[in-house]
């Protein structure tokens, strides 16, 4: 027996990936602060991972994740800050410099964007842990008990109105918005708390506030600016008195008693979980990632020191209560190697006992067996509400008991169909009960159970919310498209299906033309395979002694030679067989960030990193040579992102540029590097992650940023947005799929969305809400008509733009809600337009316009619709005869108004109307030949109707 448990105990030292000493990052980043350098943290944690485990519950690839993202961006100070902060400062900056006229911003939109995917997954044949993307908290509306909400990392808020069958983006007018803490006072207000507090995706840029159910959202008095560098974990509000919320952050824990008017910091220090003593909100809860806190005075005072808990060793504890015994709490403590052991007390907090801390309920093991943990990254834990002895935990997986905690049984597995285990996917972040329903948000989604956690079933369907690095297209097939996801792993969109191919973080993906039945995925630093069968079954291609490889290891396939791929580590390698083989080409030239291959020229090859560019001339000779041509790029200044090349001209290439440095974002070259030329104008001061030639385009470029697309051309000689129905999100690839035209985008937080690429200034459009997004700022032009039914309800207020050449229809259906504008131009897409404001509108507009009209439809509290209004004959002599539906008793009022704006004559002005319908005929023989507008104005809106005037 000695000998048998001798045997076992061994075998798990020598499993790879085991991790038996802290998680230095999550230690370390309870450290860090707002002008803290990233060179000295990042060279400390290297020098570390060196020389300990970087496996599973490591920290490790929690650090690569937060590498990759604050490196380029805080290049090359490495000043430590709020990224998300100074993304809004200098969005929201370029929005409105824009609308004041700035001659280097300009208020012409391009962009035609729709949804494409993906809303739920299948698991393929070498997948094992597939969803949509990472829930942080759930929370429900108090009354209506279908009404479930969820807060994601960089994919924002999302509703559902029947228990998660069906999902709506609350927030897509928000730029990059994470959210970790939700609190639903009514159908109408509703808060949040910004920010990704467990992956650190995004940072919090404070407590955000909506009065009319997401259509708009404000700062409340909780707003952080980019020298606060903190983190949002939970936001919940007093159950007795609903102008009274806290918010748990890294920065402390702050109180408002005036609905978010005014916060104060009622507890320093950096936090993770809080919790009401049920029916008792003046006793709060409150725990740091190794100490609990108690409050009897809602916060004005705390102590410390219970009797019976551990004072270190714990990386996060998680707290858990119960209605069904409001003296009891339960505390459970996560470390770096497991489960460190759940703690009870019967006294509301003021002595613990220990209940159990075997098995490692916290670890990947189906058994509890292992010794591993991601506990400081996620930890969750609910009680039975009726029942205080039936505790859940999350962590990996999720473990239920119904003896108070004492013993432990699986209640879902990380491996997907690893049968008889029930799924959740890996990485517990929120658990929730709401009733008899039971409720887990995880890296892959949300989930339900009915029965406290003995059977789950997945309710993420609907939700667009995957964390897209990477996407290929075939594109002799529009309908696949290959993503690689964070959390997620790799997976190919085939129309509506998403099918999980391989687990992990997934980066770039690519698809072999000749042969599509082989295809390439890739996980974090440089785990590049291939599939020859469709993805069902994959092969590493790692190139043998390959070093230095990035967290995403860029590569490529030739397009004059699909055998032919390119992949950089710290060396460039190629491969004339699609992998199977490898050569170093070239020196050191150091860790890639991009390459590409030149249409024009299958000899020359553009290879970047983060501060050079190289060119090879030869790339394709038995032994190739690289120039450095980084020439005269703002390298010293910001961190090159991505490089793209013209398809007819190997010579002219262009360079994206991370960071904040104004005007360093995009370069351009058209003599191979030897000078480059700074086309940035029009672009805003924020990252662009990726770029993108057209080819067969006036050299048109498009850009991802962190703020959406951005297109340029000769022709345009600016930049303009090209964000036409696209969330205000991360976008990290860019692809166009040629027989189709249509751009198609891999954003970090909200799937693929497609558009049609840029065409100068379209015929006509006819608008849907099923046909594009219907949240944030756009501008559609024209140079006939536009036709328009959307549903503009807005994320931050939603600012929507028509112009066209000849007229402009808002068709039935048509609704705007408070808080959104829609601007109308009649000038076909030349932006000249001088405005005069009308400040509601309901009807249709047919005709030609003087191209001075603006009209400015700002809905008041209500969404409106289309009455009844005829105007003949047309054109007008002597008199006019009106026709119109009043549907409710409201006052009336009928004038005239000359093209200029101005009201000319008065004709009805009623105060107490009856509803029904009417027929009036009015003299017009006082007014001069011309063209001029009959306006009705009632308490629903107002109808505006062109005519003119004849002898």
């Amino acid at each position: 027996m000695k000998k048998i448990i001798f045997t076992i105990l061994l075998g798990a030292w020598l499993l790879p990936g085991i991790n038996f000493a802290q998680n230095r990052f999550r230690e370390k980043f309870e450290e860090i602060k707002a002008g803290d350098n990233f060179y000295t943290i990042q060279k400390e944690l290297n020098d570390y991972y060196a020389e300990h485990a970087t496996g599973q519950g490591s920290g490790y690839k929690q650090y690569k994740r937060w590498e990759d993202y604050m490196a380029p961006r805080v290049y090359p100070s490495g000043k430590i800050m709020n990224i998300e902060a100074k993304v809004w400062e200098e969005y929201f900056s370029y929005e409105d410099n824009a609308k004041k006229g700035d001659p280097n911003t300009t208020f012409t939109h391009s962009g035609y964007w729709s949804f494409v995917g993906p809303t739920t997954h299948v698991k393929g044949n070498s997948g094992y842990n597939g969803g949509v993307g990472r829930v942080n908290c759930i929370a429900r509306h108090p009354t209506l008990a279908s009404n479930i909400f969820v807060g994601t990392p960089s994919g924002g808020i999302w509703k559902s109105t029947t228990s998660g069958n069906a999902w709506t983006s609350l927030s897509d007018g928000i730029p990059r918005l994470g959210v970790s803490g939700i609190v639903v006072i009514s159908t109408n207000t509703i808060y949040i708390l910004t920010g990704d507090g467990d992956g650190s995706d995004t940072y919090s840029v404070g407590v955000l506030k909506t009065t009319n159910g997401g259509v708009t959202w404000k700062k409340t008095g909780l707003s952080f600016t980019p020298t606060d560098y903190v983190k949002g974990y939970k936001l919940m509000v007093d159950p007795t008195n609903s102008s009274i919320l806290y918010a748990v952050t890294t920065n402390g824990l702050y109180k408002t008693t005036n609905a978010g008017t005014s916060w104060t910091l009622v507890k320093s220090g950096s936090f993770r979980d809080c919790e009401f003593k049920p029916g008792t909100p003046a006793t709060l809860y409150l725990v740091s990632t190794t100490t609990f806190y108690l409050s009897t005075d809602a916060g004005a005072t705390w102590v410390t020191g219970a009797v019976g808990l551990p004072t270190s060793g714990s990386n996060r504890i998680a707290i858990g209560v119960s209605a069904n015994n409001t003296a009891y709490v339960y505390l459970l403590y996560g470390k770096s190697t497991g489960f460190m052991g759940l703690y009870r007390s019967f006294d509301s907090g003021l002595n613990f006992g220990l209940k159990s801390s075997t098995p490692n309920i916290l670890g990947y093991d189906i058994a509890g067996g292992d010794f591993e943990s991601q506990s400081s990254y996620d930890l969750a834990i609910a009680v039975d509400p009726s029942n205080v002895a039936n505790v859940i935990i999350g962590g990996i997986n999720t473990w239920r008991s119904t003896d108070f905690g004492a013993t432990w049984t699986n209640s879902s597995y990380w491996v997907e169909d690893a049968t008889p285990a029930q799924y959740t996917h890996a990485d517990i972040h929120a658990l929730e009960y709401f009733g008899t329903s039971l409720y887990c948000g995880s890296d892959g989604g949300i989930y339900r159970s009915l029965d406290k956690g003995v059977i789950w079933a997945d309710r993420s369907t609907g939700l667009g919310i995957t964390q897209f690095y990477n996407l290929g297209l075939l594109q002799s097939n529009s309908a696949k498209i290959l993503g690689g996801a964070q959390d997620n792993g790799s997976n190919q969109l085939n129309g509506a299906t998403f099918t999980h191919f391989y687990g992990a973080d997934g980066f770039e993906v690519a698809y072999r033309e000749s042969t599509p039945t082989t295809l390439f995925i890739e996980s974090q630093n440089g785990g590049i395979r291939r599939s020859t069968n469709s993805g069902s079954t994959f092969t590493s291609i790692v190139p043998p002694g390959a070093t230095g490889a990035g967290w995403n290891t860029p590569y490529i396939i030739d397009p004059a030679n699909d055998a032919r791929m390119y992949i950089g580590y710290d060396k460039c390698y190629r491969s004339t067989n699609s992998g199977t083989a490898w050569t170093q080409i070239g020196g050191s030239l150091g860790t890639g960030v991009d390459l590409t291959a030149c249409p024009s020229n299958s000899s020359r090859l553009y290879y970047a990193t983060s501060s050079k560019v190289w060119r090879s001339d030869n790339c394709t000779a038995a032994a190739p040579t690289f120039t450095n041509v980084t020439g005269t790029l703002p390298v010293a200044s910001a961190s090159i992102t991505s490089i793209t090349v013209d398809n007819t001209n190997s010579l002219n290439a262009f360079v994206s540029f991370s960071g904040f440095s104004a005007a360093n974002k995009v370069f351009e070259t058209i003599d191979g590097g030897v000078t480059w030329t700074n086309i940035s104008t029009g672009l805003p001061n924020i990252p662009v992650n990726c770029i993108l030639y057209h080819n067969g385009s006036a050299d048109g470029i498009y850009v991802g940023t962190d703020v959406g697309v951005y297109y340029r051309d000769d022709a345009l000689g600016t930049w303009i947005p090209f964000m036409n129905g696209l969330p205000n999100v991360i976008v990290r690839e860019l692809e166009i799929h040629t027989s189709t035209n249509q751009l198609v985008a891999a954003t970090y937080g909200r799937g693929f969305w497609k558009s049609d690429t840029y065409s100068g200034c379209p015929s006509g459009y006819s608008l849907s809400t099923s046909n594009y997004q219907d949240q944030g700022y756009f501008y559609f032009e024209a140079s006939s008509s536009i036709s328009s039914s959307m549903h503009l309800y807005g994320g931050t207020g939603t600012d929507c733009n028509y112009n066209a050449g000849s007229y402009i229809d808002l068709v039935d259906g048509f609704e705007i809600t408070d808080g959104s504008l829609l601007h109308a131009y009649i000038d076909g897409c030349t932006g000249t337009s001088n405005p005069f404001p009308i400040q509601k509108l309901s009807g249709s507009y047919a005709g030609p316009m003087d191209d001075k009209v603006e009209d400015i439809l700002q809905a008041q509290n209500q969404s409106f619709k289309i009455d009844d209004f005829e105007l003949y004959p047309v054109p007008v002599r002597n008199t006019v005869n009106v026709s119109y539906t009043l549907n409710d008793d409201s006052p009336l009022k009928i004038s005239v108004v000359g093209i200029d704006g101005k009201q000319m004559n008065v004709l009805m002005n009623q105060s107490d109307m009856k509803a029904g319908v009417y027929r009036l005929n009015f003299d017009t023989s006082n007014l001069n030949n011309g063209i001029y507008f009959m306006r009705i104005e009632t308490k629903a809106g107002m109808v505006t109707k062109r005519f003119s005037k004849v002898n």
